[in-house]
């Protein structure tokens, strides 16, 4: 189990539904640079955020989006910016996420922050192209058996009582 991936970045890699409109309007071309993005608020109530997900992306592609460059040069500045050394390092790589633990195949989402009130743990499988953020614990190669025992009314007893 790990945290999800985290941009490290003030907002600058992350869009409203909004803002990737907006941006897809001005630059049809980017939307292969864009994912959904996903992290506990947004899997319980079926909200959509989006990222620039430029990892593999062929360098030529972002110098020719306006949009992209600026938002690199603002996570730039802002990593530059802070006051922890392992942070003004990943200015070097602004087009990336700040830490990247997005798995490449089939995923367990669970939120870290949920009601102790539900009869269950909001939990899901996703794909690959969603991306999921810190505020979410993710397990890799998530197979339905695993996730029929941590969704199981069993594990809900166990959880109660050690947590």
């Amino acid at each position: 189990m790990n945290y999800g991936s985290m941009p490290i970045d003030e907002g600058n890699l992350i869009l409203t539904d909004e803002e990737k409109e907006e941006a897809i309007k001005n630059e049809p071309n980017i939307i292969d640079a864009l994912r959904q993005y996903t992290g506990g608020d947004e899997f319980i109530n079926n909200k959509k955020r989006w990222c620039l997900w430029l990892q593999d992306i062929d360098p030529s592609f972002l110098k020719k989006s306006t949009f992209i460059l600026d938002r690199i040069e603002k996570t730039k500045r802002f990593r530059l910016n802070s006051n922890r050394l392992a942070t003004n390092k990943l200015a070097d790589t602004s087009m990336l996420f700040g830490e990247n633990r997005q798995p490449s195949t089939n995923y367990i989402i669970i939120p870290k922050v949920s009601s102790e009130n539900r009869k269950y743990i909001p939990i899901g499988i996703l794909e690959p192209s969603t991306i999921t953020s810190g505020s979410a614990l993710i397990i890799p190669n998530a197979d339905f058996y695993f996730f029929g025992v941590i969704i199981s009314l069993m594990h809900m007893s166990w959880t109660k009582n050690v947590f």
